[in-house]
């Protein structure tokens, strides 16, 4: 049963460096994920924004378990900065916010200078990019999710998927999730395009697994030095 605020009329309304804020209250960055979970109890747009967990440029699955361990007086975890990575937020996360009316605050993490920048730049250009994509979630953590985009009317090209690897099943599961979202939105689409192997084996013999029609010769092309 979610709980609703209380109406008042005192203004609580904050300006933050530019962002509007109806009060001043706002989540601590890791304990609330975006709010969807809380969703049910409490009215997460009523907050004066929702800072989100820290999200890198791509997923981390965070560090191996134990991650948590008891204390006499609580708990301490350390959970490695879990996260599905920016692509996640800005397809599903983000638009569920402002779908509800929720102020959101994006907390950025990256093991480098570019990588922090790199995620900006993809949070300030999202609605340029044309991405769609598909998640899928387990007892309401997301699993495994897909992006992509047209490359032509009848080439869609799968930009990157990631899931769990310690969930047997995840891959072919969201791989098949996402060409049935593209067969339903896109009837024309001929082909999907499966992006670089990189060569390694493990992924070579995943893509070989789904039949492929046809893989491109890669070459590597050096220029001679002068």
């Amino acid at each position: 049963m979610q709980r609703i605020p209380k109406e008042t009329s005192v203004n609580l309304a904050v300006d933050l460096g530019g962002l509007a804020m109806k009060n001043p209250v706002t989540t601590a960055s890791g304990t609330f994920g975006a709010g969807m979970e809380y969703h049910d109890f409490v009215d997460v747009a009523a907050l004066g924004a929702v800072t989100t967990k820290g999200v890198s440029l791509h997923g981390w699955e965070g560090n191996a378990s134990p991650r948590i361990a008891e204390t006499p007086s609580g708990m301490l975890n350390s959970i490695g900065l879990q996260n599905p990575g920016v692509a996640h937020l800005k397809e599903v996360e983000l638009p569920w916010l402002a779908s509800i009316g929720a102020t959101a605050m994006v907390n950025v993490s990256g093991h480098s200078f570019d990588e922090y920048v790199a995620v900006i730049e993809a949070l300030y250009h999202m609605d340029k990019l044309g991405l769609e994509g598909a998640l899928i979630r387990a007892g309401g953590s997301p699993v495994a999710f897909s992006l992509g985009g047209l490359i032509t009317p009848e080439v869609f090209d799968v930009n990157f998927e990631k899931a769990f690897g310690d969930i047997q099943g995840a891959y072919p599961a969201i791989n098949r999730e996402m060409a049935r979202l593209v067969r339903a939105r896109h009837p024309q689409v001929k082909w999907l395009n499966r992006e670089d192997d990189l060569g390694l084996e493990g992924l070579r013999r995943a893509k070989l697994s789904y039949y492929p029609d046809l893989l491109l010769e890669k070459y590597t092309a050096r220029k001679p030095l002068d």
